[in-house]
């Protein structure tokens, strides 16, 4: 019975302190919209932040908010609009393949050129045996001299023979 209400003593200080840690962890500071509160004393230069709806500020303080959205500004002026893009015609979607030779432990880049007034769509490399070809590189460029897509590839072959992957381009006609 004696080691009971040595416990019980301490329940009540234990159970205040829980209370008192929870109600400072509680405070609405910003507050629901956002906005700190603080009290600034002039004859000292000190500041201090303070939940406004449990504290306000002393006679000798002046009370200071900050962290508000201000009035929303004018609407801009509206942008110009673009030019009209390209149409696409899927109906004359065509592959254009080509195969690049590549040795061993070495480097080789493959080029698939769309004829003119088509873009380049998709790609794929193929007739790849080997797990050990690592493409390094790959990239789409636009010639307007000539309106031509390009797609090229650049791989790597750690492997101990030569390998002959592909490159299949679909190039999709402009109208």
């Amino acid at each position: 019975m004696n080691v009971n209400r040595r416990s019980a003593r301490w329940i009540a200080p234990i159970a205040l302190g829980v209370m008192a840690v929870g109600g400072i962890a509680y405070a609405t500071i910003p507050d629901g919209n956002g906005v700190i509160h603080g009290c600034y004393k002039k004859s000292g230069g000190t500041l201090r932040v303070i939940d406004a709806s449990v504290t306000n500020c002393d006679k000798t303080e002046t009370a200071l908010t900050w962290g508000q959205s201000g009035p929303p500004g004018a609407p801009g002026t509206p942008g110009v609009d673009g030019a009209d893009g390209a149409s696409l015609d899927f109906t004359g979607t065509f592959g254009v393949r080509d195969d690049v030779e590549i040795p061993s432990r070495d480097v080789g880049t493959a080029t698939v050129s769309c004829p003119p007034n088509h873009l380049f769509q998709r790609g794929s490399i193929i007739n790849v045996y080997t797990p050990l070809l690592q493409v390094e590189a790959d990239g789409v460029t636009f010639d307007s001299a000539t309106l031509t897509c390009k797609w090229s590839v650049r791989s790597y072959n750690g492997d101990v023979s030569a390998h002959c992957p592909g490159l299949l381009a679909y190039c999709v006609p402009v109208r």
